[in-house]
C-alpha cells in the first residue's frame, strides 16, 4: 500500500508539471498571429544578422543545425566503446604552407575565435613571422592574417582586452596589435643591443598578462631565464628585469666547475592569478621552477622544483577553478615532456 500511495503521488506530481508546462506553450494561431504583427520587426532583424546567419546555415560545414547528435544510449555506454575523439576538420591556409604552428590559443570573449601563430617558412631566404585569427563557423578562410617581419615564437590574446593581441618573437620583441586596426603593431618592445637599458636578447618562450583590467603588465620570458614586465604605456623600458638562475643549492659539482652554471634554459610557464607572486617555468633539464616574479632581498627568484618528468617539459597548464575553489584545485597544474 505504501508503494502503491507513493506511486500514485509521484504520477499526480507529473501530471500537474505536464498541465503547468503546457500553459506557456505557444498554439498555432497565437504564433501566426504574433508573427503577422511583428513581420517587419523580424525581416530587419534578420537583415541586420545576416553574416551570423551565413556562418550558420552556410560556412559551417562541421555541424548539421538538422541533426541531432546526442544519443541517450551513449550515457551508459562502456567509455572503451565510446569514441571520444572525433576528427571534423582542418583549418587551413595557403599563407601556412612550410610553416610550423608555434601558438594555438582560444579567445575567452569571443569562445568560437582561437588564434595561430606560425614559425618562418621552411624554404624562405629572409625570417617572417605570421598570425592568423580564426573561427569556428568558417574553415575556409581565416578572419585575420598578420604578416611580421620576424619569426613569431607565442602569440596569446590579451585576456582583458580581447581586442588586444601579443606576440613574442625570435628577436627578443614583443608586439602589440589592435585587430580592430591594421595588422601592424600599434607597439614594440626595443632589441637588446646591449645598451644602458637591456631587454631580451634570446626568443621569447611564454608571455603572460596580469593585473586587472585598470592595471594590467605583461610578463615575458626568453629561453635563457630571463623575465621582463611591461606597462602598456611604455613599452620603451622594461618595469622590471630579471634573470633567474639555479639556486645555489642545487648546483652539482660538474655545474660549479663549468662556464653559466647558474643558468635556465626555460621552454614554457604558466602562471596562477590566485598566487600573485609566483611563476612556473617549465626547463630543458626535465625540471619545473617555481620562481619569484618580484625583486628579492636575496636575488634567489627560484623558491624550489619539482622532478618528474624524464624529458624537457614543452607545456604547462593551472587548474582553472575560481577563486572560491582556492584551497580545492588551484594548486594542481598539469606538465607535458619530451618523455611522452
Amino acid at each position: 500500500r505504501k508503494f502503491t500511495t507513493r506511486k500514485s503521488s509521484i504520477d499526480d506530481e507529473a501530471i500537474k508539471k505536464e498541465q503547468e508546462r503546457n500553459k506557456y506553450l505557444i498554439s498555432e494561431e497565437k504564433a501566426k498571429e504574433f508573427l503577422d504583427l511583428h513581420a517587419d520587426k523580424i525581416t530587419a532583424f534578420i537583415k541586420g544578422k545576416e553574416k551570423f546567419l551565413d556562418y550558420a546555415l552556410f560556412a559551417n560545414d562541421l555541424f548539421d543545425l538538422c541533426e541531432t547528435y546526442y544519443d541517450e544510449d551513449e550515457e551508459d555506454m562502456d567509455l572503451s566503446k565510446r569514441n571520444l575523439v572525433t576528427h571534423l576538420c582542418d583549418f587551413y591556409d595557403e599563407a601556412m604552407q612550410g610553416r610550423v604552428v608555434t601558438s594555438l590559443e582560444w579567445s575567452l570573449k569571443h569562445p568560437d575565435l582561437f588564434l595561430t601563430g606560425y614559425s618562418q617558412p621552411s624554404n624562405a631566404y629572409e625570417q617572417s613571422g605570421l598570425i592568423q585569427l580564426w573561427s569556428l563557423a568558417n574553415k575556409k578562410a581565416p578572419e585575420l592574417t598578420i604578416s611580421c617581419q620576424t619569426e613569431i615564437t607565442n602569440a596569446i590574446f590579451h585576456n582583458l582586452n580581447p581586442k588586444v593581441l601579443l606576440a613574442g618573437t625570435f628577436t627578443g620583441q614583443v608586439l602589440l596589435y589592435d585587430i580592430k586596426s591594421k595588422p601592424v603593431p600599434i607597439q614594440k618592445t626595443p632589441m637588446d643591443l646591449g645598451g644602458a637599458f637591456q631587454t631580451h636578447s634570446y626568443p621569447i618562450v611564454s608571455l603572460t598578462v596580469i593585473g586587472t583590467e585598470s592595471n594590467s603588465n605583461i610578463i615575458s620570458i626568453s629561453s635563457d631565464g630571463v623575465l621582463c614586465q611591461w606597462s602598456l604605456a611604455n613599452f620603451s623600458r622594461p618595469i622590471t628585469r630579471i634573470h633567474i638562475k639555479k639556486r645555489k643549492d642545487e648546483r652539482t659539482f660538474a655545474e660549479k666547475t663549468a662556464n653559466q652554471i647558474d643558468d635556465i634554459g626555460v621552454l614554457c610557464s604558466a602562471y596562477n592569478p590566485y598566487f600573485n607572486n609566483n611563476i612556473l617555468l617549465g626547463s630543458d633539464n626535465n625540471l619545473i621552477y617555481s620562481a619569484a616574479i618580484d625583486e628579492t632581498e636575496d636575488k634567489e627568484y627560484i623558491m624550489f622544483s619539482y622532478k618528474g618528468n624524464e624529458g624537457p617539459i614543452y607545456s604547462l597548464d593551472f587548474h582553472p577553478s575560481g577563486p572560491e575553489q582556492i584551497q580545492k584545485h588551484n594548486d594542481l597544474f598539469l606538465s607535458s615532456s619530451a618523455d611522452w
